[in-house]
């Protein structure tokens, strides 16, 4: 059985290691097949203090290690239905706290860069008054 590890900060993995190529091939393959995972999203992580210089950083840190990897990114649908045996990767943003401004021109290169998916991260700070 091949599963789908819908969940993975490897951004917090391969950020400590950055000076090091391939750190998903390298040190995480064997865990990947261990469990089994054919695909993983691999989510760059923002706790709501970093700036879109930060953000930038930290997805261009992601898709090079896929690359460097040489693991392949999903980009569509059709990028699930392959018969490679290593693992492909969904690039997602959790966490939007960086864009302040242009959204639209902001959202439009994290997707070049090949984030399928993102999500605002919620905080004390970010919430609406209720009275």
């Amino acid at each position: 059985m091949r599963i789908f590890d819908l969940h993975a900060d490897l951004a917090e993995s391969i950020r400590p290691e950055r000076q090091t190529k391939a750190v998903l091939r390298n040190q995480w393959l064997k865990r990947f097949e261990a469990g089994e995972i054919a695909w993983t999203a691999a989510a760059s992580f923002f706790a709501g203090h970093q700036n879109w210089e930060e953000m930038q950083d930290t997805v261009r840190m992601v898709r090079e290690d896929i690359e460097q990897s040489g693991f392949r990114r999903i980009l569509n649908k059709e990028d699930l239905y392959s018969d490679d045996p290593e693992p492909a990767f969904l690039m997602t943003v959790e966490g939007m706290c960086g864009i302040r401004d242009n959204p639209e021109e902001k959202i439009q290169w994290l997707y070049d860069q090949g984030n399928r998916i993102g999500s605002l991260e919620w905080n004390d700070e970010n919430a609406l008054a209720t009275g």
